[in-house]
């Protein structure tokens, strides 16, 4: 759960072990829930942390390690690649890299929705139920909208989940 096999040019489905890429601190529990790339990054989704490595060159390249930025729900339906980038929820928000940048796209925004705070935007002083898990058996997922260029959050993706079928979508143009 914690480590990455890659095919040598043009052999299909084999894993030599010399061929493995070797995160710095790979070996720190944190199993990898994710692999997401967009155009010369890899991006390693681990649980509590992100790993965002250069694959442009024959050797792969840490370029930043992002604590907290991991997919901490624990399934790769929190991460998807959109068309200009990628795009993951978390316990801390939803976010985007842009291929620069990794931008937050809820703080200062909703974040009494999105961790079940006290609001201070809509309706002065009243409480929420988070959006994030508010049900210990929710599956939040994101997904990506083509045609439309929205990004749409879906706070329960299995039967298990709460009964709230809350949806949040986020235009990627305005």
């Amino acid at each position: 759960g914690d480590r990455i096999l890659k095919s040598p040019v043009d052999r299909f489905d084999t894993f030599p072990e010399e061929m493995a890429i070797e995160l710095f601190g790979g070996d720190d529990g944190d199993s990898i829930v994710k692999l997401e790339t967009f155009a010369d990054r890899l991006f390693v989704f681990k649980k509590n942390t992100l790993h965002i490595l250069n694959i442009a060159k024959d050797v792969e390249i840490l370029e930043s390690s992002h604590k907290g930025m991991g997919l901490d729900g624990g399934v790769p339906c929190q991460a998807c690649l959109t068309r200009n980038g990628i795009a993951w929820i978390n316990s801390n928000g939803a976010y985007h890299y842009d291929g620069k940048n990794i931008e937050s796209l809820t703080d200062g925004k909703i974040d009494s929705l999105w961790k079940g705070k006290t609001s201070n935007h809509i309706d002065q002083n009243t409480s929420q139920t988070a959006f994030w898990l508010s049900n210990s058996a929710d599956v939040p997922s994101i997904g990506y909208d083509t045609e439309s260029n929205k990004l749409i959050i879906h706070k329960v993706s299995t039967s298990d989940g709460s009964d709230q079928e809350d949806i949040l979508i986020y235009d990627m143009k305005i």
